[in-house]
């Protein structure tokens, strides 16, 4: 697990990944705490830090706490991309007016990243996000229980779908 008496960002990740799908918050906590300074491999290490407490203050409810956490740069794009995702999910979950334009700009800012700079399978990934979060706050969506029973149908038979539980949850919470 550690690689130079420390971890990696993707094995901090997914251990934080891990313990958040598990419910197990306090653990989560005390393993960032426990780890903030033996963060490898990123050249800000604290913004790292920062995210995966974002994360973790996210799956607690608290946005507002997640939100100021989240930085306006990652070195790592795969951060840029996942922190730009968690920011929708916060506007999402606080009925925020600045939603669409955040959409909007996620969608450009995929777009306008190379082949080289992400990988196909990536690209698919956050283009479902974006298309299954436009279909959950289309106007009809929340009024047409055939709707949303399709498109959980839909997006749980999608293998290449990132966050897919919570986008699944969001349509499970408008039956």
């Amino acid at each position: 697990m550690y690689y130079h008496n420390g971890l990696t960002v993707s094995t901090l990740r997914n251990i934080v990944t891990s313990g958040l799908l598990q419910k197990q918050f306090d653990w989560v906590r005390k393993f960032l705490e426990e780890h903030r300074s033996r963060i490898v491999g990123a050249l800000r290490p604290e913004e790292i830090y920062h995210f995966n407490l974002a994360r973790y203050h996210f799956a607690l409810g608290e946005h507002a706490v997640a939100l100021d956490l989240i930085a306006d740069h990652y070195d790592d794009l795969y951060y840029q991309i996942a922190a730009r995702r968690l920011e929708i999910m916060i506007h999402y979950e606080t009925d925020s007016p600045l939603l669409d334009a955040k959409l909007d700009a996620f969608k450009t800012f995929l777009y306008r990243l190379s082949k080289k700079q992400i990988s196909e399978h990536q690209r698919r990934g956050n283009q479902h996000f974006f298309n299954a979060l436009r279909q959950i706050l289309h106007p009809q969506t929340p009024f047409d229980d055939q709707r949303v029973r399709r498109l959980i149908e839909k997006w749980q038979g999608q293998s290449v779908l990132v966050e897919k539980d919570w986008l699944l949850e969001k349509l499970r919470d408008l039956t």
